[in-house]
């Protein structure tokens, strides 16, 4: 079986996680779960349209900031745990510790990619503009940039904690081992999050029905979150923290299996 393929990877992400599982759920717990439901409190019952507004722009901006710092951490650490199938005897600390000394060039990246997804993203919107497609077709184009960037570039983390651990090195690793690979590397993404929709839509579901039986059951609250909310935000965390643990993981995988090729 061709080790570029959905079918391959995902077995071997599954197995990757199980066999880890004693690394992988406490770096979870810590850095994708126990963020997420702290932006979520800060958030707590305002609307979009009420965020980065007057007095809590700074507060919005702090939080959302702290959430990626952290999180990118996580995310280091489980890409380098599950493309060296462990921790090559280094105790969880030093992973942590390596990962947070790459949390600068993973940054940096995430500008440079912001950057190339404006670019991207700007002259196929202009076009659409320009043949008189209106709102919709540019929304259109700026959907297939991004996902034709994310197939490109999407295993940037993963080569950032491991191989390549400076930002330009990493993206120009990326854009050389996807070359050719895009179609088939959206085709297994788009299952793989498809997947991960469905099961948050069915989590958030069952969150929000325990939520209005536990309101039900103890009543509203004057202030703050009802035990129903607080369940809710629970379920939501963390099938959110294990649904970003099987994407890191599948992106490690995946970059592990182009970088090989290539090195074949």
């Amino acid at each position: 079986m061709d080790p570029i393929s959905f079918g391959r990877l995902w077995p071997e992400t599954a197995a990757a996680v199980r066999r880890h599982a004693d690394l992988l759920w406490p770096l979870a717990a810590a850095f994708l779960f126990l963020p997420q439901l702290l932006l979520a409190r800060h958030v707590a019952n305002r609307t979009p349209d009420q965020l980065f507004v007057g007095d809590a722009f700074l507060g919005d901006a702090v939080a959302l900031g702290l959430l990626l710092l952290v999180s990118t951490v996580g995310q280091l650490a489980m890409a380098r745990i599950v493309w060296n199938d462990g921790t090559s005897g280094q105790t969880l600390g030093t992973e942590l510790r390596t990962a947070v000394t790459r949390l600068p060039a993973a940054m940096a990246a995430f500008f440079a990619l912001v950057v190339l997804f404006t670019v991207a993203a700007f002259l196929p919107a202009s076009l659409a503009f320009l043949l008189g497609g209106g709102n919709a077709a540019a929304i259109v184009a700026v959907l297939v940039a991004g996902v034709w960037l994310l197939a490109r570039l999407g295993i940037v983390i993963p080569l950032l904690a491991t191989d390549h651990p400076e930002p330009i090195s990493a993206i120009g690793a990326a854009w050389r081992l996807t070359k050719g690979r895009a179609l088939r590397i959206i085709g297994m993404l788009a299952m793989l999050l498809t997947g991960f929709l469905f099961l948050l839509i069915g989590i958030g579901g069952i969150g929000a029905a325990a939520g209005v039986i536990s309101t039900i059951a103890t009543g509203p609250v004057d202030s703050g979150w009802s035990l129903g909310r607080w369940l809710f935000e629970l379920l939501n965390a963390a099938a959110s923290a294990a649904a970003g643990t099987f994407y890191i993981a599948f992106l490690a995988l995946l970059a592990r299996a182009l970088a090989r090729e290539a090195g074949a």
